[in-house]
């Protein structure tokens, strides 16, 4: 299997055509909602530290794309800011009512067979998300992000199916 958690097309610049908080607030969900790139790279993390002791090369293939949700998660955070946006890490719904990021949205699921399979539904969602998100955003630096972020989460499909495979 390629331990390659990320394709080699270069990331887009992280730019904005100028501040639009709507757009900051379509990112939001992205980055810190119960699907977003925080939890994916928690989900990862969490999975390759209990692997670790059973399953080496797992463990090291988890990391590996929990340290890319990490990069999708630092330049969604980036562009948020650059939206005129406040990367917290809750997501803001009216002026009383926030959703507060937190462990549970994590799958703590403890068999390995169980949880690649959660990992594929998640990220096939997580590429739902961003194409719903790329139809909402009219920014060309945006959507190129979005674009290239799409690219990575299906590759992450094709790795856990490979997996799950196995």
């Amino acid at each position: 299997m390629n331990m390659n958690c990320r394709s080699d097309i270069p990331y887009p610049p992280l730019a904005v055509e100028g501040k639009n908080k709507r757009y900051a607030d379509i990112l939001m969900p992205l980055y810190i909602g119960s699907g977003g790139e925080l939890t994916s790279l928690s989900s990862y993390a969490y999975q390759a530290l209990i692997t670790e002791p059973k399953d080496k090369r797992l463990s090291d293939i988890l990391e590996c794309i929990s340290l890319t949700e990490m990069t999708h998660f630092r330049m969604l955070g980036k562009l948020i800011v650059k939206l005129g946006g406040d990367p917290v890490l809750y997501i803001p719904y009216n002026k009383n009512r926030r959703q507060y990021w937190n462990s549970s949205f994590c799958d703590n699921i403890y068999d390995q067979r169980a949880f690649i399979n959660s990992n594929i539904s998640s990220e096939k969602k997580a590429v739902e998300n961003y194409k719903r998100a790329y139809e909402l955003i009219n920014d060309r630096f945006i959507r190129d992000v979005i674009k290239r972020i799409i690219i990575d989460e299906e590759h992450h499909i094709k790795i856990f199916k490979e997996l799950s495979d196995n």
